[in-house]
């Protein structure tokens, strides 16, 4: 019997047997639909309800996914909703629910809401007599199931009463279901019949077969979940958005580079990955060391990147040519103000290394802190120039005594360390505009702070809460702040109707906590995240009579390459 006979006996004893080619059809047709599962069903936890008012509103949604868990930022998502009635819907990214909130937006005036709905497994319909409501509203009322607030404060929100307890549930697109169904069916058959024949072809064992079908199969796994999350809560991170194929009218050179980051950044199992890692090494090692964040003595934690060691050592300084350059953006800032009648004051906020460099890893100092570059920059400054400067070094180290003026856990100071900073800032103001007031303090309240930001850049399994009590000056806050997340990039602006004068601030981070103390001083504030100041900027200066610029002491360095010759 020749070989092609024998092939041909063999394709049709396949033909005679189609129930394997049947069966192993349905297996991976199953498989393929499990992995296109998130294509055409819909698994999640939603909140919808409508909302009615008088104005733009930003609401926020603010949940839980453990019991006895206060809500945090973290946990929360944010959708503008225009004036009139609306209906209002957040898909949120969670398996499940236990406590849930709604913020209505700072200084909403009065707004109505009516059908407040989670939906999960179930759906739950919130009763308008089950919820809790903070001091921020002014009042409130149920009208046949129309739930009405009245607030004009910064921070109105209402929590609901019991525990939802509620995981996510399943919801079918029926048309999506057909078309992956019906591809499934045709790729799984064209697969097996190629398969088949390969084997009789090829003389290929079955184990070879199925190893080239498994690994084909795991092939499609990442794709089969694509997340559209924006940030990455493990990493403390934004994730890479997907990239256009076009940029400013051209054709985008780097569109492969981009979607690699898009697509690594967002595979499907990628936090499982992530999550098995950091598992693993915390198994082997429990005094694992972040990218840029090590332990010191007491479990305080320090920041290492952004050259944070150098300038703890005082290893680097200045060379004069960045001394000019930086003298000349901020000459040019003053002189504008002074041509314009406004006053400018330039501070630095001290790294936290360097007002508790006792805890920090034993490292020799290259150079004592009153030779640091912060010191050099400023003598170079109050001899070259009109600029007021004003470091906070020496305030908070006379201080210390007084409480822990930074978080342990955290690159930033707390609430009393801002305090004291505040007060000496009041003060170089006040040597221009002796009527600004300045917060009065009615008490301390001590408050923990379970996680900073330097504990979220540990893996998870690392990442330890601290019970450190901190004292947090209390006061009568009469601000009201648009948004009213400090941490936000965008524009925030601030107002207390009862005051004069009106100020306009660059800033990173650390001016955050200072907000609510400068919202006692000032009628009316604007706050914009970064250190150049461009031509956009000019509006907003020319309403103020204070610009300050604040920054962390470590982040100077980024001054020199700035410029502003802006005449008008």
């Amino acid at each position: 019997m020749t070989n092609m006979t024998k092939l041909q006996e063999k394709l049709g004893k396949l033909r005679q047997k189609p129930w394997r080619r049947l069966l192993i059809v349905a297996v991976l047709v199953c498989f393929f639909m499990f992995l296109s599962s998130s294509f055409w069903s819909n698994n999640n936890i939603s909140v919808s309800f409508n909302a009615d008012t008088s104005k733009d509103l930003t609401f926020q949604v603010f949940y839980t996914t453990q019991p006895k868990t206060n809500f945090s930022e973290k946990e929360s998502m944010k959708q503008l909703v225009k004036a009139g009635s609306n209906k209002v819907v957040f898909k949120l990214p969670i398996k499940n629910i236990i406590k849930f909130r709604i913020d209505p937006g700072s200084n909403p005036g009065e707004v109505e809401l009516s059908d407040i709905t989670v939906s999960g497994n179930k759906v739950v319909n919130l009763d308008g007599g089950l919820w809790t409501y903070n001091s921020h509203i002014e009042s409130h009322s149920v009208v046949d199931g129309v739930l009405t607030l009245i607030s004009n404060q910064q921070d109105p929100y209402i929590i609901y009463k019991k525990e939802l307890n509620l995981s996510e549930g399943g919801e079918i697109d029926w048309c999506l279901f057909i078309i992956s169904l019906a591809f499934s069916i045709f790729v799984s058959s064209v697969l097996v019949f190629y398969l088949s024949k390969f084997k009789i072809l090829e003389l290929r064992s079955r184990i070879e077969i199925v190893f080239l079908a498994v690994f084909f199969g795991l092939l499609l796994i990442p794709m089969s979940n694509i997340s559209d999350a924006e940030k990455s809560i493990q990493e403390n991170r934004m994730l890479a958005k997907f990239p256009s194929l076009y940029v400013n009218g051209q054709l985008n050179k780097a569109y492969g580079t981009d979607f690699e980051k898009w697509f690594n950044d967002r595979f499907a199992g990628r936090n499982l990955l992530i999550n098995l890692y950091n598992r693993i090494n915390a198994l082997f090692n429990d005094k694992i060391d972040a990218e840029k964040v090590f332990q010191g003595q007491d479990e305080w934690l320090f920041y290492k990147g952004g050259g944070s060691i150098d300038n703890f050592q005082n290893a680097v300084l200045f060379k004069d040519k960045d001394l000019k350059n930086i003298a000349s953006y901020l000459q040019n800032i003053n002189d504008w103000s002074e041509k314009n009648n406004k006053k400018f004051y330039f501070i630095i906020a001290p790294d936290k290394n360097k007002i508790y460099g006792e805890y920090f890893p034993k490292m020799r100092k290259k150079r004592p802190d009153s030779q640091s570059r912060a010191n050099q920059l400023i003598n170079y400054l109050q001899k070259h120039t009109d600029v007021k400067v004003l470091y906070l070094y020496d305030v908070l180290m006379n201080n210390k005594d007084k409480g822990l003026l930074y978080y342990k856990n955290d690159t930033h100071w707390n609430a009393l360390g801002a305090y004291y900073g505040y007060q000496e800032i009041i003060n170089l103001i006040r040597s221009d505009f002796n009527n600004i007031p300045e917060v009065e303090i009615e008490g301390y309240k001590k408050t923990p702070h379970l996680k900073g930001d330097l504990t979220m850049m540990y893996p998870e399994p690392l990442q330890k809460e601290d019970n450190t009590q901190y004292n947090v000056p209390q006061f009568t806050d009469r601000m009201l702040c648009n948004p009213k997340q400090f941490a936000s990039r965008s524009l925030v602006t601030c107002e207390n109707r009862d005051l004069l004068l009106r100020a306009v601030v660059f800033r990173d981070s650390f001016t955050n906590i200072l907000i609510p103390y400068f919202g006692q001083s000032f009628k009316k504030a604007q706050y914009i995240w970064r250190y150049d100041i461009r031509a956009e900027d000019l509006s907003f200066m020319k309403e103020a009579d204070v610009i300050l610029l604040i920054m962390v002491e470590r982040s100077i360095v980024n001054l020199a390459g700035l410029k502003f010759n802006f005449n008008n």
